[in-house]
């Protein structure tokens, strides 16, 4: 019912190869508008119309499609989807009473964190809807809640999952008395036995809820560091104190200097981040000389660990999680035998 508003890389998307879904700029998704403006229905107004006539409307948008499945997905999503009510409803109220204005009132809680729950300042509005199955309905067509702040972690699941966890993971559970989002969605993408659920078998759209998973974390990273300049001491490291005493004395305009964010060596794929392996990698190499060995190493969607994980019709090119597991598995058997002495004897490694 909702669409990707951010900018998809089409030079990635549409080269030949295996496929891969990129996006530019911060995520959010859009949701059109409930009546249609024109006598072309599309997106989300298709669900007011009876049976009958969504199906010939989605096969007018798409010449290609194949009826009879498209039949049995929507049949499927007006038995089982509670959004489709919702929206008829709606569509319902509007025009039995005729409502040509619809006024929005915002309420700010006092109570909550101010520099987040704050009032919009923008003349937009935003629609905050958690739910996976908004963005994604064929992969969740019975409306799975998706993650928000408020999902608690259960004392004796965090005993459970500490025994065979990594120490990262456990420090986190361990000081936070709920379910972060990264947290969650390596629960959604964690095979379990038994019948699987449609997110792995969504093909080409399981990539875009794997973009949008990372896309959502990294954003509310970057939230963070915004709203904790003061913990990072980011002034130490602005300068604008330096530019002003130097405006003082010559006169120069600090104005467009503005107000700069600084990410810590802690953000992968910062400057400085990428600044601190540069300076660790010329130091040992400076220390060490220089290396003897310069090793790369490529994954190959035909590794047997691969293919006996894919379940029946998937593919590993949808399956970047597998084929990412079994390439970082394989990475650390690679440096595991050098530093075994394969090549001889490992004084260091970048």
């Amino acid at each position: 019912m909702t669409s990707v508003g951010v900018k998809i890389d089409n030079l990635v998307t549409r080269q030949s190869g295996p496929y891969c879904f990129k996006i530019q700029g911060e995520l959010h998704h859009l949701t059109g508008a409930l009546l249609p403006h024109s006598d072309q229905t599309i997106y989300a107004q298709i669900y007011i119309l009876d049976t009958a006539e969504q199906l010939n409307v989605r096969r007018l948008n798409d010449r290609n499609l194949d009826l009879v499945v498209m039949d049995n997905l929507q049949t499927m999503l007006l038995d089982s989807y509670p959004y489709i009510g919702h929206y008829c409803h709606a569509y319902e109220l509007i025009r039995e009473k005729l409502v040509e204005e619809i006024s929005i009132r915002l309420h700010v809680n006092l109570q909550q964190d101010q520099r987040t729950y704050n009032l919009l300042t923008a003349e937009e509005i935003a629609v905050i809807i958690p739910e996976e199955g908004v963005h994604h309905v064929l992969l969740f067509p019975k409306r799975e809640n998706g993650w928000h702040p408020r999902i608690p972690i259960c004392g004796a699941q965090l005993r459970e999952q500490g025994k065979n966890t990594r120490q990262r993971d456990r420090e986190e559970w361990a000081c936070s008395q709920v379910v972060s989002d990264r947290c969650y969605y390596v629960y959604c993408l964690h095979v379990r036995d038994g019948s699987q659920p449609p997110l792995f078998y969504g093909g080409k759209l399981f990539q875009q809820f794997v973009v949008d998973a990372w896309a959502n974390c990294e954003q509310r990273r970057l939230n963070w560091a915004r709203t904790h300049q003061h913990t990072l001491r980011s002034k130490l490291y602005q300068g604008l104190q330096d530019a002003a005493v130097h405006d003082r004395h010559d006169g120069e305009d600090v104005g467009p200097l503005g107000h700069k964010l600084i990410l810590p060596s802690s953000y992968v794929g910062s400057p400085r981040f990428i600044t601190q392996l540069f300076q660790d990698a010329m130091t040992i190499s400076r220390y060490f000389l220089k290396p003897d060995l310069f090793l790369t190493m490529t994954a190959n969607p035909k590794w047997p660990e691969i293919l006996c994980s894919l379940f029946p019709g998937q593919t590993a090119t949808n399956c970047p999680d597998i084929v990412s597991w079994v390439f970082e598995q394989k990475n650390k058997a690679l440096l595991k035998l050098i530093d075994n002495g394969f090549f001889g004897t490992v004084t260091n490694f970048i």
